[in-house]
């Protein structure tokens, strides 16, 4: 059998006697550079912003959809839009309190004749899940929206309509 603990010694000196060697001064700590050439620049890195998916939709503001419901509240900040024609446009906002609960409001005529609010119910692999107080329940992803558990459509109807617009902040 073979004994680790008889060759930790050896080990141990090896690594002590490399970087004994580095460190003893006779190499630069610098990494060797080459010059830039005369007339050049070089870039300077840009501080981090948050990540988003791109610019808002012209038809929205740092609240949500201007002409629809689908709009944060005071406080709340946005982190998620959605937007498709269907026969009309389906509009969804999702909003955060600061340390709270995300929210959806959304104004979509498909669904529902006046505008609702979802609350957030998790996360899955490429999309978030929200619940109206009906049951209806709510899948946003980037590709698709769908429905399931619609109290006013039949039970195990599921509906889905191809997001158009999308913008996130994360």
């Amino acid at each position: 059998m073979f004994a680790v603990r008889s060759c930790l010694p050896a080990l141990t000196g090896l690594a002590l006697l490399a970087s004994t060697a580095a460190c003893s001064g006779t190499e630069s700590a610098a990494p060797a550079t080459s010059a830039a050439p005369a007339g050049t620049t070089t870039a300077t890195p840009t501080p981090s912003v948050p990540a988003t998916s791109g610019a808002l939709p012209p038809t929205a503001d740092a609240q949500g959809w201007r002409d629809s419901s689908a709009r944060c509240g005071a406080g709340e900040r946005l982190v998620l839009l959605i937007g498709s024609r269907l026969e009309t446009m389906q509009r969804l906002a999702v909003c955060e309190e600061p340390g709270g609960p995300r929210v959806l409001r959304a104004e979509v005529p498909q669904l529902r004749a006046q505008p609702f609010e979802a609350k957030f119910f998790t996360f899955t692999a490429n999309s978030q899940q929200f619940v109206a107080a009906d049951g209806m329940k709510l899948d946003l992803s980037r590709q698709m929206v769908t429905v399931a558990d619609d109290p006013q459509m039949k039970r195990g109807v599921v509906q889905s309509f191809t997001v158009g617009e999308y913008w996130s902040s994360f």
